[in-house]
């Protein structure tokens, strides 16, 4: 299990594949493809050495005391890396991409969420200027390296593993599904906290979850959507041991504007309460790569059926491909599962109610009275309160004094609504 945070990350094994699992992969996936995972990693690291030394502003209001362009040729665009930066109270570093004018601002805290990196930015060049405050010293950047991508047109090359029978997929245009980079992947906010749920091979490139995604440049490249629309990523814990065991719990940060996807957006998926079992109908929107340029790993809908059910995880025939890992299955509305694997003529998805993931998603977003973990306080949770009643402990006491009762019943009506 892996666990990241602003202030670093460490890991711990991950919990073995459970045998409901094998016996699932097994059953569903016996071809090589469907053990295939859906993540679609962009970007390569380039060096880039640049040191602005220490700057002082002796006026009285803000100054640029450094200015420098960032170029790499043949670029569809670029990310920033910083080794280190020292601002004084006030100060920023100011970014911005000549290509569309994109601006974004980073004082020392928005740089502690954004882990020394810029947002991404489309085209081959970045102003880079240090803004100190008036009558400030000791500022300071250093870039370490940048990451780009150029032209990708051989982004389908050995083929679009889990569309089966034709692609059915449908442009779309979702604010609670979100484009996950580097790792490009898909994840979905599932409560008002900007909580987000993706897969677990996607998590160790985790580190901004975009909205609002244009379509991709005619050589397959990504475009990116303004500054505005992308957000870090500030908490992770994920498992990625394969089928069944696949899962990453996660949390979004602020923009440049100050505010979360769900302050900015307004919407969310709430975590499923009810079983998931054959026959369901299944929607699924993510950003899976596709062999039109334009279309690939921007956002789509595709749909589908539950077509079988394990302990952990269950297959389903709606088409997912690469881009697509960490894409929720939803299921009248809330989320079922997360897309993991592909391979026709079915998909594989993780339960979301398997009890580790459960688990991490309490601890990454942590919810005052959800007891059932779905990331609304409701009924569910009275029933919950009330089967529980006088039993010792468990998820149902809430205030842990050791016995379910009329304390915990008033924590779940205080907490009622969304989380």
């Amino acid at each position: 299990m892996l666990r990241t945070t602003l202030t670093g990350h460490h890991a711990r094994r991950a919990r073995p594949l459970g045998v409901a699992g094998v016996v699932l992969a097994a059953a569903f996936a016996t071809p090589a493809p469907a053990q295939t995972p859906l993540d679609r990693p962009v970007g390569v690291v380039r060096p880039y050495a640049l040191d602005a030394g220490v700057r002082s502003n002796p006026a009285d209001g803000p100054a640029v005391v450094f200015r420098h362009d960032v170029v790499v040729e043949d670029a569809a665009w670029l990310r920033l890396h910083f080794g280190r930066v020292d601002l004084a109270p006030g100060s920023v570093v100011r970014l911005t991409a000549l290509h569309d004018g994109a601006v974004q601002r980073l004082d020392a805290a928005a740089l502690r969420q954004w882990r020394n990196t810029s947002a991404y930015f489309n085209g081959d060049t970045v102003r880079v200027e240090l803004v100190a405050a008036g009558g400030s010293a000791s500022n300071r950047l250093v870039l370490g390296h940048v990451t780009m991508q150029a032209g990708d047109a051989g982004v389908t090359d050995g083929g679009l593993c889990g569309i089966c029978d034709g692609d059915d997929r449908t442009a779309s245009e979702q604010d609670f599904a979100g484009r996950l980079l580097p790792s490009g992947c898909s994840a979905t906010v599932w409560n008002e906290s900007s909580c987000v749920v993706s897969a677990g091979h996607c998590a160790g490139g985790a580190d901004i979850i975009q909205f609002r995604v244009p379509p991709s440049n005619p050589d397959c490249s990504l475009a990116h959507p303004p500054v505005e629309e992308q957000f870090p990523i500030v908490m992770n814990i994920s498992s990625s041991s394969g089928v069944g065991d696949d899962w990453a719990a996660l949390r979004a940060g602020n923009n440049n504007l100050g505010v979360t996807p769900f302050e900015r957006y307004g919407v969310f998926r709430p975590i499923a309460t009810a079983t998931t079992v054959v026959g369901r109908a299944v929607d699924v929107w993510g950003y899976g790569v596709d062999d039109v340029c334009v279309d690939s790993q921007t956002q789509q809908r595709s749909t589908g059926f539950v077509n079988g059910v394990g302990a952990t995880a269950f297959t389903h025939d709606a088409d997912t491909t690469f881009g697509n890992s960490g894409s929720s299955i939803i299921i009248e509305g809330a989320i079922a599962g997360i897309a993991t694997h592909c391979g026709c003529p079915t998909n594989i998805a993780m339960r979301i109610d398997d009890a580790a993931f459960t688990a991490a998603r309490a601890e990454t977003c942590p919810c005052t009275g959800d007891v059932d973990g779905d990331g609304i306080v409701g009924f569910s949770d009275l029933l919950k309160i009330f089967i529980n009643w006088g039993q010792t402990g468990g998820p149902s006491d809430l205030n842990d004094d050791g016995i379910v009762n009329i304390l915990d019943l008033l924590i779940v009506l205080s907490a009622w609504g969304a989380c």
